[in-house]
């Protein structure tokens, strides 16, 4: 058997050849491994070589599918798994990959059906679809924290369930706290804005940090975490049993998930009870309903006193809020109000798509018919594609909304210009009930205010949270005939958001928010309590 090629230009070397000796299996193989090492075209190239000569390539149109979803282009991946699914009606991985391309677009029922559809298949398969249903599921407005915690626990039971008796752990060592983190992203993703700063202030005189990685796609954000990790360790190849063996060797007082059931992560992994004390610690929109995490982090404002029982895991509020933000790269400052140069309001929404369902299409719709000059910019990766951007403004449309006053943008070449596009927005009004977090932070440190409607759920506060950070509660507006007249309000006093432009960034750094040297020594203070409660 051939060795396997490790560089890049071994694997283009290597998958020239292949492509003259037409080993499509070994081509499609190929293509997976330029995908890791982020070589997009060379490996679309390689697959549609594939698909070319063997058009129901079962293997090379899931890699595709991935390809294009990986590159914002939803409404391509949907259309080759559709026609694949008409050659194999009924195929789990086929649907899982339909699953993710409706639900990028938006379309959670749909995808919701397939993902069940799939899991009800019996095979390998049954644990990811379930816990892509769980995921998903958090987008349906009329879903409670209840129900998305006994759809947690159900997978658990299902596919994970608790060791029982709890495994018996090493007496502790003496010397610094044991701290593991585990995450499939630790790469470009949103809590790449978060967790860096966090573990450059970590108190390393009575901490121990160790990263525990299962990131597929690696890029320089990753060879950033290696470089603040004291102990990198690589769980992204291990079988489920290697990996917990090597979360369990590292003898953790506490293993702190930063996933949920987001990404490439292994919720399954906990189920192993690893580590002494377990916590879920951002990552996800709420409570996962696992039960093999002990604790979860929070504040007042996301879930106040009282909500505790929506919950599986104990809740540790940190206060003022749960979340330290930092921008990836060195943002451009603030440009001033677009409505001083244009002469009328623009309205922003920088969520993914999944987010902006029917009732925030609607209440965006009762915004700008309340101001009939104003206007509505949306960005995000799932418009990538023509096609697709005409889809959502549609949605406007059909609600009475002349489509010259919405604009639809794909994502930026960059951080820095995805930032700048803040300078064509005057205010920010939120998705619900799962509101923006990456995002309402960028919008504040470019100084966009942020209008929210908060709800019942953790999802549907986060923004709460962070705007009562900043002192912007009057963005923070409890029911939609209030939204409406906030967002009419906040349009006709340029003189508060022209201080508020000023003023957003430095309000964010004054605060535990912004400053991880505030922030972090209260975090460390939580993870003691935690873990001398599990000795006592």
């Amino acid at each position: 058997m051939k060795a396997p090629a490790t560089t890049v230009e071994q694997i283009l070397l290597d998958a020239q050849a292949t492509l003259k000796a037409r080993d499509w299996d070994r081509l499609t193989r190929l293509a997976r491994m330029l995908q890791r090492n982020r070589q997009w075209e060379a490996a679309e190239h390689c697959l549609q070589q594939v698909l070319a000569q063997v058009p129901g390539h079962h293997e090379a149109q899931l890699a595709l599918a991935d390809h294009f979803m990986i590159g914002g282009r939803a409404d391509e991946a949907r259309q080759l798994i559709e026609a694949a699914l008409a050659a194999r009606p009924g195929d789990p991985l086929l649907l899982m990959a339909f699953a993710r391309a409706c639900s990028s677009m938006g379309e959670i029922e749909d995808a919701l059906a397939a993902l069940d559809l799939a899991e009800s298949k019996p095979g390998p398969w049954q644990a990811r679809a379930g816990r892509l249903f769980a995921l998903n599921l958090a987008y349906l407005p009329d879903v409670s924290a209840e129900d998305l915690r006994d759809c947690g626990t159900e997978w658990e039971k299902r596919y994970a369930p608790v060791a029982s008796p709890r495994p018996v752990l090493p007496a502790r060592r003496p010397g610094r706290w044991r701290i593991g983190y585990y995450s499939p992203d630790f790469c470009r993703h949103s809590v790449a804005h978060f967790l860096p700063g966090i573990f450059e202030r970590h108190d390393r005189d009575a901490f121990e940090i160790h990263l525990y990685s299962d990131t597929p796609l690696r890029d320089e954000i990753t060879a950033r975490y290696r470089q603040l990790a004291e102990h990198w360790h690589e769980l992204t190849d291990l079988p489920d049993a290697e990996a917990v063996a090597t979360l369990r060797a590292g003898e953790l007082d506490l293993l702190v998930d930063c996933s949920g059931f987001f990404g490439a992560c292994r919720p399954q992994l906990f189920s192993q009870r690893p580590a002494r004390v377990q916590a879920h610690f951002l990552g996800y929109n709420g409570t996962t309903g696992l039960r093999s995490l002990d604790y979860r982090f929070t504040d007042a404002i996301c879930e106040p006193p009282g909500t505790e029982a929506a919950s599986s895991e104990k809740l540790v509020r940190l206060e003022p809020g749960f979340h330290c933000y930092r921008p990836l790269t060195d943002a451009p400052e603030p440009g001033p109000l677009p409505s001083a140069t244009n002469g009328y309001v623009t309205f922003g929404s920088f969520n993914n798509l999944p987010k902006v369902n029917d009732e925030v299409v609607a209440l965006c719709v009762d915004v700008l018919q309340s101001l009939p000059d104003s206007r509505l910019l949306i960005k995000a990766i799932s418009l990538t594609n023509p096609a697709s951007r005409q889809l959502l403004v549609k949605r406007f449309e059909a609600l009475g909304i002349d489509p010259g006053r919405i604009d639809a943008l794909p994502p930026s070449p960059g951080q820095q210009e995805h930032l700048e596009t803040y300078d064509r927005v005057d205010i920010t009004l939120d998705t619900f009930p799962c509101n923006g977090t990456t995002t309402t932070l960028e919008s504040l440190w470019m100084g966009v205010p942020v209008l929210t409607l908060p709800g019942q759920r953790h999802s549907a506060r986060v923004s709460a949270s962070l705007l009562s950070q900043v002192g912007l509660q009057a963005c923070v507006v409890n029911d939609p005939t209030g939204f409406v007249e906030t967002a009419k309000r906040l349009a006709r006093d340029e003189q508060l958001r022209a201080d508020w432009r000023n003023s957003l960034r430095q309000r964010i750094r004054n605060a535990p928010l912004g400053d991880p040297g505030q922030f972090v020594p209260r975090l460390e203070a939580a993870y003691r309590q935690i873990i001398r409660a599990s000795e006592s």
